[in-house]
């Protein structure tokens, strides 16, 4: 130490003035301010662009008093009096809307003795808005986590649970502390962990970075509960999986209700009026919690995703080049999470239904569906569109058979044909591609051939027919037939 002080002695001596234009020179270009002062605290040295920043000059601060200077600066007093008595000290100081860390050490002479002190700043005001900046930003995002309604969780690429909200503890029974650390496997059932694990790893090898499914949780007192799950993989610039979030829509009541229904209909047996009763009551309750649902993703999941949008947009003037990149690849992952949102909007209630043909509503639903990756076309041949009721049920069996091809058939095209038929409406789905075993997937209950069996039932308390021909490397056709008289 004494060593350095005797050192800044001989370049600020007045007998070496090359030596101080040296010094000065080199002060001048530094991106810092340094201020020298001896032990009456007179500023005997004052360089560097700092200077320029704060709007002072070098010849305007030397001769001052340093406790003039550092008026209203408590921190600078303590510090200037610690380098004086032989210390250094570190501090950060707010001078107006300019944030300076600083450094201060003792200068010595050639003996060792105290001669003064040194303080060296440099101006953190721009890093310092952005850290403040992204605080807010993270104070948002927590915010809007904890209170939201929908249930939400952020895994790890090994699938542990690292945060949940409040709604995600209330879904599945359990407490913050009885989920944190722990992995999805502890609270997902045995039969269904294959599934589970299958996704995890798609989404680890990158297959996989937005999807929507229907899962089922263990709840310790009320048993299974289903939910339908957004999941949106977060990847490092190499494409390496950091985290996944997780939003999560109840659907445990939807279900009940549609199992306390069907076990209604079993009772009541096979009057047609009854079965057309429940029917409508069931297709009603279905269009209702799926309007209700569109309705909360919309209001609440979809604004609160433009909000962040916006406000992360409005940092952008106040980061560096490589913040600014990176809070793109944030903003990507905000893009990417409201189209899939909106896309389940779209399947949830399209408008179609209620204001165009049954015909142009199954164009609309295989063109948003496929999305380029499966060729697709709808031929319509019906004289005339059937009432909200059979629409309703058309359209949704469709949209099941055309999810199965998209997820398990690995099929090049999709053809769906309208026909008027027997005073009803006649569908046929076909596709070209892998096949299944059906009566062992009937048989299994297969997790993704569940909708099979759903189909069936539609179509059936609608008071008609699905029948399904398909064989391993054989394609598959779905045909159905339901009255055009179906109410809704």
């Amino acid at each position: 130490m004494a060593h350095q002080g005797t050192r800044w002695r001989v370049l600020i001596a007045e007998d070496d003035p090359d030596s101080a234009q040296r010094l000065r020179a080199v002060l001048t270009s530094l991106p810092v301010l340094v201020i020298a002062y001896d032990r009456a605290k007179v500023c005997t040295i004052a360089e560097g662009r700092g200077l320029a920043a704060m709007g002072r000059r070098p010849d305007e601060l030397i001769g001052l008093d340093i406790d003039d200077l550092a008026r209203g600066l408590p921190q600078m007093h303590e510090s200037t009096d610690r380098a004086l008595a032989g210390e250094c000290t570190t501090c950060t100081v707010h001078i107006g809307d300019t944030v300076l860390d600083t450094y201060h050490s003792p200068l010595y002479d050639d003996d060792g003795a105290i001669i003064g002190g040194l303080g060296v700043a440099i101006d953190i005001t721009e890093r310092h808005r952005a850290e403040a900046a992204a605080r807010e930003a993270n104070a948002r995002f927590h915010r809007g986590f904890v209170n939201s309604p929908v249930g939400m969780a952020v895994t790890d690429p090994e699938g542990r649970y690292l945060q949940v909200n409040p709604s995600f503890c209330t879904l599945l029974g359990r407490t913050e502390q009885e989920l944190v650390g722990h992995h999805y496997s502890e609270v997902t059932p045995p039969s269904d962990l294959d599934n589970a694990d299958d996704m995890l790893r798609r989404m680890q090898r990158g297959e996989l970075t937005v999807f929507q499914a229907e899962k089922r949780y263990i709840h310790p007192t009320l048993g299974t509960v289903h939910v339908l799950v957004n999941s949106t993989a977060v990847r490092a610039d190499d494409g390496e999986l950091l985290y996944a979030l997780h939003q999560l829509q109840d659907l445990t009541e939807r279900r009940r209700v549609e199992e306390a229904l069907r076990d209604s209909l079993d009772r009541l047996g096979k009057s047609d009026a009854e079965r057309q009763r429940l029917f409508s009551y069931l297709v009603t309750a279905q269009e209702e919690e799926r309007s209700r649902i569109a309705a909360d993703v919309h209001d609440d999941s979809l604004q609160a995703l433009a909000a962040v949008r916006m406000r992360l947009e409005m940092l952008t003037d106040v980061l560096t080049e490589e913040q600014r990149r990176r809070l793109e690849l944030v903003e990507r992952d905000l893009d990417a999470a409201s189209n899939r949102l909106r896309r389940l909007l779209f399947r949830l209630r399209p408008t179609a239904l209620d204001h165009d043909t049954l015909g142009h509503a199954l164009e609309e639903l295989v063109t948003q569906s496929c999305e380029g990756r499966v060729a697709a076309g709808v031929t319509d041949n019906l004289a005339s569109s059937p009432v909200a009721g059979a629409k309703v049920v058309v359209y949704r069996i469709v949209q099941e058979a055309v999810a199965n091809v998209l997820k398990h058939a690995h099929a090049g095209r999709v053809e769906v044909h309208l026909d008027d038929h027997d005073g009803g409406v006649l569908v046929t789905v076909r596709d070209d591609g892998i096949g299944f075993d059906y009566e062992q997937a009937r048989r299994s209950q297969l997790p993704g051939h569940l909708g099979l069996s759903t189909m069936r039932e539609r179509a059936e308390v609608a008071g008609g027919w699905l029948s399904v021909d398909t064989a391993p490397g054989k394609g598959t056709v779905v045909g159905f037939w339901v009255p055009r008289g179906v109410r809704g």
